[in-house]
């Protein structure tokens, strides 16, 4: 009994270390894996899009994982996002972006900012309509995507995102709350920059 629980364990413990794979594409999407958007080795995103031409140009949409900021990954978003948007004829963007472990905040929310740009960018490459571009995420991947769409030049975290919309799954827009006190968060605490006085701003 002893044995099969170990073995039990350990194979739940490697289930976890296993990075997660997209299932199989449908019939008629194709995708371009892992370009890079800026120069770390997480700043890297996939973009899906219908091998079917379009009439015009169609949406696009940056998808953001979350994770609580120190987990999660884009090829997870597959089920509950990529698939979906591809669905309605979206050309989808899935973004990967330095996770706390690598690099405290404000760190994210420059990632994402430079994912943005990168796809408004290149939106007429893949016959994307720069002025439909949305972005959307959950959880920490919410908190991402409102500060894609709210965060003003003022706060020198990037250039300003040009968005038509966020669409935000619960996503936390006060990080301050959980650094300390009744609402702390562990995973809030970890994305916290030792000495940086702007990470509360960074949820504003």
């Amino acid at each position: 009994m002893v044995r099969v629980l170990a073995v039990l364990f350990v194979s739940a413990a490697l289930a976890q270390q296993t990075p997660p794979k997209y299932p199989p594409l449908p019939p008629g999407i194709k995708m371009e894996a892992n370009i890079s958007y800026d120069r770390f080795p997480e700043t890297v995103l996939d973009v899906f899009l219908p091998e079917q031409a379009a009439p015009g140009r169609r949406p696009g949409v940056l998808v953001i994982h979350g994770g609580g900021w120190v987990g999660g990954s884009k090829e997870g978003q597959w089920d509950q996002f990529v698939r979906r948007y591809l669905e309605k004829g979206f050309v989808v963007a899935n973004v990967e972006y330095r996770l706390a472990k690598a690099a405290t905040a404000p760190a994210a929310v420059v990632d994402v900012l430079k994912a943005a740009e990168w796809f408004q960018r290149n939106a007429r490459k893949y016959g994307v309509d720069p002025k439909r571009i949305v972005v959307t995420g959950g959880s920490a991947g919410g908190h991402l995507s409102l500060m894609v769409g709210m965060t003003p030049k003022s706060a020198r975290f990037g250039k300003p995102a040009k968005v038509a919309a966020v669409v935000n799954f619960y996503g936390i827009t006060d990080v301050a709350d959980q650094l300390g006190g009744p609402n702390m968060r562990q995973y809030a605490v970890e994305l916290r920059a030792p000495g940086h006085p702007g990470c509360a701003h960074d949820s504003r």
